[in-house]
């Protein structure tokens, strides 16, 4: 649920669309898709967000700024179509930026 209150005030500050590809994942199907052993789906920590018209660095910045400015704890991940965010409780940054 904290993620999903990361992504939702996300949304609401960059005023677009966000699209969840990826949320709780179990451990076979994380395998499956060549997803961390450790990895925050598997919690049900994590998000990946597709934001509309291709908004990948704004979506990614405008979590970075969150998180600095004490919104959550977690990580923030940049790929080329998706960020993946997570509330694990600790800060880890990964990605092109």
């Amino acid at each position: 649920m904290p993620t999903l209150w990361v992504a939702d005030m996300a949304r609401e500050r960059l005023g677009f669309s966000l699209t969840i590809t990826s949320a709780f994942r179990s451990e076979s199907y994380n395998r499956a898709v060549g997803g961390a052993v450790r990895s925050q789906h598997l919690a049900n920590t994590a998000l990946d967000l597709i934001p509309s018209k291709g908004r990948v660095k704004q979506l990614y910045d405008q979590l970075i700024a969150m998180r600095k400015g004490g919104a959550f704890k977690g990580g923030v991940g940049i790929y080329s179509s998706f960020v993946h965010v997570d509330t694990r409780g600790k800060n880890a940054t990964w990605g092109k930026r």
